[in-house]
């Protein structure tokens, strides 16, 4: 085989296992992002609560 087709093939192997592993690592790195934003807002609640910054008569109706 010649160097140019070995390099033709690597490059269309490296190209196709970069975009099948990619795909996974993106929709983690989705859910990972998705989980930080809830626990900001779950942690200022919470905050808010401890701090009597929402009443509790809000939160036992």
């Amino acid at each position: 085989m010649s160097s140019s087709a070995q390099k033709l093939i690597k490059k269309v192997f490296l190209h196709n296992y970069q975009k099948f592993i990619k795909a996974p690592q993106d929709e983690r790195k989705k859910i990972s992002d998705e989980i930080d934003r809830l626990n900001s807002k779950v942690s200022l609640a919470r905050n808010k609560l401890l701090f009597e910054v929402i009443p509790m008569k809000n939160i036992l109706k």
